[in-house]
């Protein structure tokens, strides 16, 4: 299952399932009925959500009753391929490709700054663009579940300082020029 499919539950008088949890290890992915896409005695209908990861389902009334389904159930998460350009520039849009991409949540750039992303509609492709704040490096893709892909390194321009004109003997009220390469990315 990918997340977004839907699921159909049956048995008698499932209108009472009041919630369905995808649960992996501690973490879990409730859908409340509220949500359900169909409803009747005999059968429900859900969405897998963005945060689900394999594992069992658990249903409940929302007060004493549960079922845990003995079936674990597979739902495939997101992958990562590649990553291009890799020598990129602020401001450059990139593209991550991989599968299920729409189960990401995240794009944190090293340095830990963030970027809007779109995802493709055959969930292939993120695009993005490099936020000024980041650091040559891995990107992390942070999935709805809390679980995180890392994909390869990318480079970015960084200064580089090839020459300073007076660095012994400084006294106060002397200038110092530095010589080098990509000095408008400096802040301070």
């Amino acid at each position: 299952l990918n997340a977004g499919d839907e699921i159909t539950i049956r048995g008698e008088y499932v209108y009472n399932i009041a919630e369905v949890v995808f649960t992996s290890g501690v973490t879990g992915a409730p859908v409340p009925a509220e949500e359900f896409t169909y409803v009747s005695r005999k059968e429900i209908r859900l969405r897998v959500p963005l945060a689900a990861e394999s594992g069992v389902i658990t249903m409940n009334d929302g007060a004493e009753w549960e079922l845990e389904w003995k079936e674990p159930l597979e739902i495939l998460s997101a992958t990562y391929a590649s990553l291009s350009p890799v020598n990129t520039d602020f401001g450059q849009t990139i593209t991550i490709t991989g599968s299920n991409l729409h189960t990401v949540e995240t794009v944190m750039f090293p340095g830990g700054s963030t970027s809007d992303f779109t995802v493709s509609a055959d969930r292939k492709t993120i695009t993005t663009t490099v936020p000024a704040e980041t650091k040559p490096g891995a990107i992390t893709l942070v999935l709805y579940s809390g679980a995180a892909l890392t994909t390869d390194e990318f480079t970015v321009p960084t200064i580089a300082i090839t020459g300073i004109s007076k660095d012994k003997d400084l006294k106060v009220g002397d200038q110092v020029v530095l010589t080098g390469e990509n000095f408008d990315r400096i802040t301070k």
